[in-house]
């Protein structure tokens, strides 16, 4: 059996169009999952962490920070988001309020 990185099957699942929960048991938290989503989404705009910290305003550690879990986003850092990467309502309630 082949084992893939979280990130990998995420960025399978939005091309897919599939709308999976995933139930990780190894190193397994919401935090995780979320982080792994916004960083999926990031790859499919094709999207940096560098042009990302321009748009919200932000140094790269901080941003960096933000997208690991370390620190929360503000809501109007998730709305400049939004937009940026062209979230779906569904997909901002999955990355930030799960």
């Amino acid at each position: 059996m082949k084992i893939f990185p979280i990130d990998i099957i995420c960025v399978l699942c939005y091309k897919l169009n599939m709308r999976i929960t995933f139930i990780l048991l190894i190193k397994g938290s919401e935090k995780m999952i979320q982080k792994n989503i916004l960083k999926a989404k990031m790859v499919l705009e094709e999207k940096t962490q560098p042009q990302i910290a321009k748009v919200l305003g932000l140094s790269l550690p901080s941003v960096s920070k933000k997208i690991n879990g370390v620190t929360k986003f503000s809501i109007e850092e998730i709305k400049k988001l939004r937009k940026y990467l062209n979230l779906t309502t569904e997909e901002v309630e999955e990355i930030f309020l799960s």
